[in-house]
């Protein structure tokens, strides 16, 4: 599973939902599926909103990946 974390506990998000790449980047483009949101959790006394993301691609298929961060 893949963590993507909000820093807004309001950011719109739902089960189901496409993760995408932003587009913000000059080396990725916008819009390459990243996988759907499986589950959302929100930390009201943090204020923030943490979902889990199922992979768009079978983990065990891929022979090579670049780690950006």
């Amino acid at each position: 599973k893949l963590i993507l974390e909000f820093i807004d506990l309001d950011a719109p998000a739902q089960v189901g939902d496409l993760i995408t790449t932003s587009g913000f980047s000059d080396k990725i483009p916008g819009g390459i599926p990243i996988g759907k949101i499986v589950q959302l959790d929100d930390d009201k006394a943090f204020g923030t909103r943490r979902a889990q993301v199922f992979p768009n691609v079978q983990i065990g298929a891929v022979r090579e990946v670049y780690v950006l961060r």
